[in-house]
């Protein structure tokens, strides 16, 4: 999924179609795409356990969730 972020066609898919729906969610490592899309940006989400540090990292304007408690938002 991290060689992914950096495909422009597929972020901008993901941004497309945030436009479309009510909700957009993502499983697992889809959490990156969501956040590389900005479509997140100052809302909760959650990654798989152990990848929140990272995540936060890589986006600081989400507001990341501990992964080891919460399994959905």
């Amino acid at each position: 999924m991290y060689a992914q972020v950096h495909n422009e066609k597929i972020v901008d898919f993901v941004k497309e179609k945030n436009k479309e729906t009510k909700y957009t969610v993502s499983n697992c490592t889809g959490a990156q795409l969501i956040g590389k899309s900005g479509i997140a940006k100052g809302h909760k989400i959650v990654i798989y356990i152990g990848g929140g540090k990272q995540l936060q990292k890589d986006y600081p304007n989400l507001k990341v969730q501990n992964d080891s408690l919460i399994t959905y938002v």
